[in-house]
């Protein structure tokens, strides 16, 4: 059992690598430059320039993406570019929102699977109730 489980969480290594590489090329292809739009509409080119050389976003995609893994392995998930506060506090400030709606959710689903076998155990092949 020790031998199947180390293997499923080795398994899991590359296949989380695979999906946030593919989400992140598929992020980094969408048209629109994130320095332009976070720039006021009065900046300079150099300005924008230097903005995106702050974010990193004049490297290749995939040293982006190096980067970015190597900050998250770290812990550091940056700053919000709206909120301009650390990601990590927006995470915590939200969390509990998040699971009292996922734990509302489970209940309520419960309570209508509840109901459901309720009616549907009772009923006979013929769909005659017992």
């Amino acid at each position: 059992m020790l031998k199947y489980t180390i293997k499923r969480v080795l398994m899991l290594i590359p296949t989380i690598i695979g999906i946030t590489l593919f989400i992140y090329l598929i992020m980094s292809f969408v048209p629109g430059d994130p320095a332009e739009l976070l720039s006021p509409p009065e900046a300079t080119a150099e300005e924008v320039e230097v903005l995106r050389a702050e974010l990193g976003l004049d490297k290749p995609v995939l040293v982006q993406y190096v980067n970015y893994m190597w900050d998250i392995l770290h812990g550091d998930f940056g700053v919000s570019w709206f909120t301009k506060q650390p990601v990590i506090d927006e995470i915590v400030n939200r969390m509990p929102y998040t699971l009292s709606l996922g734990v509302l959710s489970t209940l309520i689903a419960s309570i209508i699977h509840r109901i459901s076998c309720f009616v549907a155990c009772p009923m006979k092949r013929k769909g005659k109730a017992s």
